[in-house]
């Protein structure tokens, strides 16, 4: 049957992981577009469960800049600002460039499998024109690089703009990337670098 929270805190938690996904999916892929209002009371009556897990779920994705408290009741989806999608790119070609310099000096040729796979399933995705898989992927393929840095402080600063992050490709890539199997591409290239343990060219 397998494991069952048994307590009222461990039981609340597992709500909130269950709704914070159902939701933060329906942002990522559009499904609750940005301006989109979410009360606490109206998601638990459709979830079937009290409001303290909705809210600790809406907490969580308020923690991730998908939404925003503007009432004690009423959160709304953020808006996706090129702006800021501008200056989480910046910060991402900081960071991952610091630390894929470390990751490309001691990445081992079984994790290197392990991004082509990630790559593997970035091209299966694209060729079905599933955005949100493909975006799922690629994401993966980025933390990945970040946490065999074992530069804690860098995965810290990235790890809480992931889903903004995702959020942004699944609305971009069809505009970038007509083609969405051709992501794969680019992402091989770093795969075949990081096979020679070459910094420089991996950053």
């Amino acid at each position: 049957a397998g494991f069952r929270p048994t307590s009222p805190r461990a039981q609340r938690s597992s709500l909130a992981d269950d709704i914070e996904k159902q939701l933060r999916d329906a942002i990522i892929i559009g499904e609750l577009p940005p301006g989109t209002r979410l009360t606490e009371l109206e998601i638990a009556q459709q979830m079937e469960t009290s409001q303290a897990p909705v809210r600790e779920a809406l907490q969580r994705l308020e923690h991730y800049g998908l939404v925003e408290r503007q009432s004690r009741t009423a959160t709304y989806v953020t808006p996706i600002s090129r702006d800021e999608m501008y200056e989480i790119a910046l910060v991402r070609k900081t960071v991952e460039s610091l630390a894929i310099e470390h990751t490309a000096r001691c990445i081992r040729p079984d994790q290197c499998d392990e991004l082509q796979e990630l790559v593997d399933q970035m091209r299966t995705a694209g060729q079905a024109n599933d955005m949100f898989v493909l975006a799922s992927h690629d994401m993966e393929f980025h933390r990945r690089l970040l946490r065999w840095s074992d530069k804690h402080a860098l995965l810290r600063v990235w790890s809480p703009l992931y889903y903004q992050q995702q959020r942004f490709l699944v609305a971009a890539h069809p505009y970038a990337f007509p083609n969405l199997a051709e992501v794969a591409d680019l992402h091989k290239a770093i795969v075949e670098v990081l096979r020679l343990n070459d910094p420089e060219q991996a950053v």
